[in-house]
């Protein structure tokens, strides 16, 4: 092994130490802000408290149930391969439902839906990350 490939990898791992701290602080604001809108949307749509509660209910689930099984996932298979297909859905999910409110055509079973998926796709991608860090 030579001294320059003994110095190279400590700077490459760092670089995707930084990647991986940028993407995940990316995916977590976004998901963040989505729960934040769809409550107000809700809230302007119905004015019922009870249905940002559901809301609220609607995102805990998957990530309350499903965390250790997409663990499990995320050990056997690729976590890059998770990531990306888990970071692609959340994107399809979020421009439907942008094309649905500009359309005007969103409904709140709409948005639970989507708002279920993200979640979703938030407890898969929080093992994945994990995984990549070993």
């Amino acid at each position: 092994m030579s001294e320059s490939s003994v110095l190279e990898k400590p700077v490459q791992t760092k670089q995707n130490e930084a990647r991986l701290l940028v993407s995940t602080f990316t995916s977590t604001l976004g998901s963040g802000i989505s729960v934040i809108a769809s409550a107000l949307l809700i809230s302007y749509q119905h004015g019922e408290v009870s249905n940002v509660g559901l809301l609220f209910i609607i995102v805990a689930l998957p990530q309350a149930f499903f965390s250790f099984l997409f663990g499990q996932i995320a050990d056997r298979f690729s976590p890059e391969k998770i990531c990306l297909a888990a970071n692609s859905i959340c994107a399809i999910t979020s421009v439907w439902v942008f094309s649905a409110v500009f359309a005007d055509a969103i409904s709140p079973m709409k948005l639970y839906i989507a708002t279920f998926i993200l979640s979703s796709c938030a407890a898969v991608i929080f093992p994945a990350t994990n995984a990549l860090i070993r």
